[in-house]
């Protein structure tokens, strides 16, 4: 379980902290989210409806990106939280029956009331495969005397999953100390984890492409798997964070660059129009190198919004720093190049293939029916896609056509009459022109 703080960016969702109306956008608001093995389930809570959970309990530091609001907004979230714990600490009043009504007296407990005994768990000592009992193994001690805070840390950094109690947590981090880290899920990315059966599984992965959840029945032995090192909060950093995009964005913010930016503005004359200075804004941050979209119309957009933001009390703008802000929000060409190649490189892939075509096409699909929202029911679509893709990199045998496997005995999982004709294409022409037309639109409008 997981809190966090932000902003609402839309209306729509819903309090559920039992007001029931509708969270205001732009509003301050506290999210819950619930990992489980299928999917994360996210609820939201107006600033002033907080509920701690009187058991497990909730502590501020506990609480994501609070530090990523202005100062007012910190204070206000603050004081929110500090009227919710003293809500959450107020004793409780016990309700009383009303006046003629009787109190039901409490089942006495004894053989004749077996529906309220309640059998309690064994506390028998649980042995690793070394055959050390774990309450006497050092690794397994040093992880229970943690905070669920601090092993979530661990957890965070070696990208492993963070649902569960305290005692769903210490045996990940005891895992991945005495084994290695567990890599991502080779089919969707997702986070895998030990089953009761002792088999490595994959509940799925939270798609932010389109912004759903999308199931994975991956399942595989533990040796099969691959694992890494063991990553400490602290000592290590995230062994697949990229710095290269950080340093081209260095690069092209040098005193030298933004020197060039201001002088290409001095250069304009003094009765261009706010469109001018939005189009010279695009050339100079074309020819610096910052990915802007290939869509001039939607660049000089992106651009005059910039200028907008960076509008002096004057009426002047403030170019260098318009500049910075497409730099900041659109990141470079090169590092944009390099991030395909990765995210390429890293694709899952299909288990049969011949089949790793279809899935890469569908996934691609999926995720830009999702970004550009071309349909009416896109969300719904995006995530069919995406649970199709899923079901090929799973398919154990070669696909020959699209009724093969929209039909029938053979049936995947997400795959309708029309992905089924998307496969036809993709097997006839190994390609697809509703996935080109997307492609071209995406690239248009800086999507891609």
């Amino acid at each position: 379980m997981e809190w966090s703080v932000g902003i609402s960016p839309s209306g729509r969702a819903g309090c559920k902290g039992g007001c029931g109306d509708k969270i205001a956008k732009g509003a301050l608001r506290w999210s819950k989210a619930v990992e489980s093995d299928k999917f994360t389930s996210t609820t939201h809570f107006h600033l002033d409806c907080l509920k701690i959970p009187p058991r497990k309990g909730l502590a501020l530091e506990d609480v994501q990106n609070l530090d990523t609001l202005s100062s007012a907004d910190q204070e206000k979230a603050r004081a929110a939280f500090a009227a919710a714990q003293e809500r959450a600490a107020a004793p409780k009043k016990r309700k009383t029956a009303e006046k003629g009504e009787s109190t039901p007296k409490k089942a006495k407990k004894g053989k004749g009331s077996a529906d309220i005994v309640i059998e309690k768990k064994s506390k028998r000592k649980v042995k690793d495969e070394t055959g050390v009992e774990v309450d006497d193994d050092p690794i397994v001690q040093k992880y229970k005397a943690m905070t669920i805070s601090q092993l979530k840390d661990y957890l965070r950094l070696n990208r492993a999953l963070l649902a569960g109690t305290k005692g769903d947590i210490v045996p990940r981090c005891v895992d991945g100390e005495k084994n290695g880290r567990m890599m991502p899920c080779p089919v969707c990315s997702g986070k895998l984890r030990l089953s009761e059966k002792g088999t490595v599984v994959c509940g799925g992965t939270f798609d932010e492409d389109i912004n759903q959840n999308i199931p994975c029945s991956y399942e595989a032995a533990p040796s099969d798997i691959k694992r890494g090192r063991w990553l400490v909060p602290g000592v290590d950093e995230a062994e697949d964070e990229d710095e290269s995009a950080e340093a081209a964005a260095n690069a092209i913010a040098s005193e030298d660059q933004l020197a060039e930016v201001q002088t290409a503005f001095d250069l304009l004359d003094e009765g261009a129009s706010p469109k001018d200075f939005a189009q010279k804004l695009v050339e100079v941050a074309r020819k610096a190198g910052v990915n802007m979209p290939a869509d001039d119309k939607v660049a000089i957009q992106r651009a005059g919004s910039s200028l907008i933001a960076h509008k002096n009390d004057d009426g002047k703008f403030d170019f260098v720093g318009a500049f910075k802000q497409l730099l900041r929000e659109l990141g470079t060409a090169a590092a944009a190049d390099k991030k395909k190649e990765a995210a390429e490189k890293a694709r899952p892939r299909a288990k049969i293939g011949d089949n790793d075509l279809i899935a890469a096409v569908l996934d691609e699909l999926g995720t830009l029916e999702g970004k550009l929202k071309e349909s009416t029911h896109y969300v719904m679509k995006a995530r069919a896609l995406k649970k199709a893709s899923i079901a090929v990199r799973l398919c154990d045998f070669k696909i020959k056509s699209g009724k093969q496997v929209s039909t029938g005995k053979q049936k995947l999982p997400g795959v309708g009459k029309g992905t089924g004709e998307i496969i036809d294409e993709v097997i006839t022409t190994g390609a697809c022109a509703h996935l080109e037309d997307l492609r071209e639109k995406a690239k248009e409008l800086g999507e891609a």
